[in-house]
């Protein structure tokens, strides 16, 4: 089997294995805060802070499937890159090309983004929530969660943008390779 065959075989299996952990994490969020709200519990650790026990809970529950999804993104945005630089010559379609190069930029601008900006102002901001709802501080939690809650729909549009640049990767994967080599060239 050749070397292009691999990369290109490794390039879509990474871009869906990078789609159903985007997927995945964001089902277990979904499904996690609704079952805290639900239990309605009350944590030992912030009784100082009198509201909304089940948002701390689920958020002790999701954030570290985040922290995976972001290292999970880093390798398969990497893996995506390097293995389409290998087999991008083998595509003679030049809009197929050109956006396949153009989602994976795109995806890695996102997560860039993310890894470098979105996120460590989130966990900083959810790091000063919890060390002042855990000290009772009420209304330094509440500024502090508010600046969070602001960024919320922002990561969450980054999220989406990123999910949809890996679906866009597998679906012109399997473009580049579904036509036989004689009848690529348009």
């Amino acid at each position: 089997m050749r070397i292009r065959a691999v990369a290109g075989a490794l390039h879509m299996a990474t871009a869906g294995f990078w789609l159903a952990s985007i997927v995945f994490v964001g089902i277990a969020a979904a499904m996690a805060f609704p079952m805290m709200k639900d239990l309605a519990p009350t944590l030992p650790d912030f009784v100082g802070y009198p509201d909304d026990h089940w948002i701390i809970a689920g958020g002790y529950v999701t954030n570290p499937l985040f922290g995976v999804l972001r290292v999970v993104q880093i390798t398969c945005v990497t893996i995506c890159g390097i293995t389409l630089l290998m087999t991008i010559r083998e595509h003679r379609g030049k809009w197929l090309s050109l956006s396949r190069v153009i989602l994976l930029i795109a995806a890695l601008g996102l997560v860039i983004f993310d890894i470098a900006i979105l996120g460590p102002r989130m966990q900083g901001q959810l790091s000063a929530f919890r060390d002042t709802a855990r000290a009772g501080n009420v209304e330094a939690a509440d500024v502090h969660r508010a600046a969070f809650d602001a960024d919320h729909p922002v990561g969450r549009r980054v999220i989406e943008g990123t999910a949809l640049c890996a679906l866009g990767l597998v679906i012109t994967g399997v473009a580049a390779v579904g036509r036989p080599r004689q009848e690529r060239g348009a």
